[in-house]
């Protein structure tokens, strides 16, 4: 039930974007469907501009940007983004060694609503 959000875990993270996109690999690193190393691994939204703001692991969130959903309808499925920190409802420009992980689904595209709730499971490209 709720959010799960995570306060001071692992290194604290500075010049965070709030509502960016995050994965974990000791510290919090944007995380982008570019490649493996940033898109499977534990992902997060970032509540604030500091780590210790805390680390939406799933839940209810306003991302920092739509441009990736801009388009979409209530319901629909969000994918990690190739752009950093972000999210998308569209994959046809992820190309050979994109990771395609869907991340949660759309609540409200104009005030940048979504569930975020990523999945463990993720395919590359190739």
């Amino acid at each position: 039930e709720g959010s799960k959000v995570s306060y001071n875990f692992g290194t604290t993270t500075t010049s965070m974007t709030r509502g960016d996109v995050y994965y974990f690999n000791g510290a919090w690193v944007q995380s982008d469907a570019d490649a493996v190393s940033s898109a499977s691994g534990l992902l997060a939204v970032a509540a604030g501009t500091s780590s210790t703001s805390g680390m939406v692991l799933s839940g209810i969130v306003r991302v920092h940007d739509s441009t990736g959903f801009s388009s979409a309808s209530e319901g629909d499925v969000l994918y990690l983004d190739t752009d950093a920190g972000h999210v998308t409802s569209d994959i046809s420009s992820h190309t050979t060694g994109d990771v395609v992980r869907v991340v949660g689904y759309v609540i409200d595209v104009t005030n940048k609503i979504i569930y975020f709730d990523p999945s463990s499971d993720w395919i590359e490209l190739s």
